[in-house]
C-alpha cells in the first residue's frame, strides 16, 4: 500500500527529514534555555520555568525567535558574547527555514527518480498566481543539513553555559564554540 507521501521510496532521506523536523523542537528548547539564563529568578528551575512559559505561549517560530532575541541580545552583549550570539540566532533562523520548507510541502518522485518537494510557503509568498517549483533533494544534502542543525544546537547550548558562567552560576569547564559551518543549500540545484 502506498503511503501518504513519496518518502516510502526514499527511506533514508525520509528518516533524515523526520529527524530534522524533530530536531527543530530541540533547537527551540535550547533557545528557551538561553532565555532562562538572562532572567533574574532565584533558582535555575524558576528561570527555566518562566522562560518556557514565556517562550511557548508565543505562537509561531519566527515570533518566538524575534521576541526571545529582543529580551536576550543586550544581556549577551554585556557578557561579551554578542558575536557568537548574533551568529547562532541567525543560524537558528536558517534552521527554521529548512524545517518549514519540509513541514509545509508536497512530496513527489521526479520523472528521473529523484526525491523532490514543492514548498507551500515559497508559492504563497510569490506575487500573482500561486505556483510551486519542484525542488530536488538527495541524501548527502540532507546529511549536511542535519550536521548544520547539530552545529547550531551545540552553539546555542554553549551560549547558555557561557552566560550562566558569566553570571557566576556555573564554574564548569567552558568549551570553545564549534568551528563555523557554511550554511547548506536549501535544495539541490536543478542543473546538478
Amino acid at each position: 500500500m502506498r503511503t501518504l507521501t513519496h518518502l516510502d521510496e526514499f527511506p533514508e532521506e525520509g528518516a533524515v527529514i523526520g529527524r530534522l523536523l524533530l530536531a527543530y523542537g530541540e533547537l527551540e528548547w535550547t533557545l528557551s534555555l538561553c532565555l532562562s539564563a538572562v532572567l533574574d529568578d532565584e533558582t535555575e528551575k524558576e528561570r527555566q520555568d518562566r522562560a518556557a512559559r514565556t517562550f511557548y505561549r508565543m505562537r509561531g517560530e519566527e515570533f518566538r525567535i524575534v521576541v526571545a532575541d529582543s529580551l536576550m541580545r543586550d544581556k549577551f552583549k554585556k557578557a561579551g558574547l554578542e558575536p557568537p550570539y548574533s551568529e547562532f540566532v541567525a543560524d537558528l533562523g536558517y534552521c527554521k527555514t529548512i524545517r518549514n520548507q519540509y513541514a509545509h510541502s508536497h512530496w513527489i518522485t521526479s520523472d528521473e527518480g529523484r526525491l523532490c518537494f514543492f514548498s507551500f510557503e515559497e508559492g504563497a509568498k510569490k506575487g500573482g498566481e500561486f505556483t510551486m517549483t519542484s525542488r530536488p533533494l538527495d541524501l548527502p544534502l540532507l546529511k549536511r543539513q542535519e550536521l548544520y542543525f547539530n552545529f547550531v544546537w551545540v552553539g546555542l547550548m554553549l551560549l547558555y553555559r557561557r552566560y550562566e558562567h558569566f553570571m557566576g552560576r556555573h564554574d564548569e569547564r567552558l568549551w570553545d564554540f564549534p568551528k563555523k559551518l557554511d550554511r547548506p543549500p536549501l535544495f539541490v540545484e536543478s542543473n546538478a
